[in-house]
């Protein structure tokens, strides 16, 4: 027997059906069998006394980042946030423009020492290196500020 439901009524329940499945998936997998995470690292405008970097320094940066973390990860996608900002004990509010780093990274990849070492190692490098009070560095939901 035909359906007496429209074109468009069949149409939109078959997506809503499907979306229902698709977000089901979504949450098991984030729930019950998570291989994947979501590593980022900050590339900051301005040093820790609010001064501007020298011409090009973020721009560096946020190349190595990429090549960094496309060494680890197997590839990087660089985000240009709008604003940042850090509030420090020491110095108040920081403001920034910050280039956020972001990489997908398979399980095995995040729980390796090593590789979280080598991570580690580049954003002391950088926070360093551009005189920065700290360096966030994220995994999924968790966050780390480098700070010696």
């Amino acid at each position: 027997m035909p359906s007496t439901a429209s074109p468009n009524k069949r149409k939109r329940n078959r997506v809503s059906f499907n979306a229902q499945a698709f977000a089901t998936g979504i949450l098991s997998d984030l729930r019950f069998n998570r291989n994947d995470h979501i590593v980022t690292i900050c590339v900051p405008s301005h040093d820790r006394n609010s001064q501007p970097l020298p011409d090009g320094a973020q721009a560096r940066w946020a190349t190595e980042a990429m090549e960094k973390l496309a060494d680890l990860f197997q590839g990087a996608t660089a985000l240009q946030s709008h604003k940042g900002i850090y509030k420090s004990r020491r110095r108040g509010y920081l403001w920034d423009d910050t280039i956020l780093i972001q990489s997908f990274a398979r399980k095995s990849e995040i729980e390796n020492v090593q590789t979280l070492l080598a991570l580690v190692a580049f954003a002391r490098d950088m926070r360093r290196k551009l005189s920065q009070e700290a360096v966030l560095l994220t995994f999924d939901n968790i966050l780390r500020f480098i700070t010696a």
